[in-house]
């Protein structure tokens, strides 16, 4: 996951240097659907889980972090 994370993020900040739409990951999970852009130079990443009743909690990151 990390690796794909950033992968993802060198991609968007070479393609899209300043974009401030929020383009679409496809994931395995239903429930749980991630998106990301660029805000600068930092990549975000927003990841929006659904639970069972609907509603949705959605998390942002700002950058790229892993393991240390």
């Amino acid at each position: 996951m990390y690796l794909l994370v950033t992968y993802l993020g060198f991609f968007l900040s070479w393609k899209m240097p300043r974009s401030e739409e929020w383009i679409h990951v496809k994931t395995n999970l239903s429930q749980d659907k991630q998106f990301a852009r660029m805000s600068g130079n930092t990549p975000q990443i927003k990841n929006v889980i659904k639970n069972d009743a609907g509603k949705e909690t959605i998390y942002m990151t700002n950058g790229i972090s892993g393991p240390k």
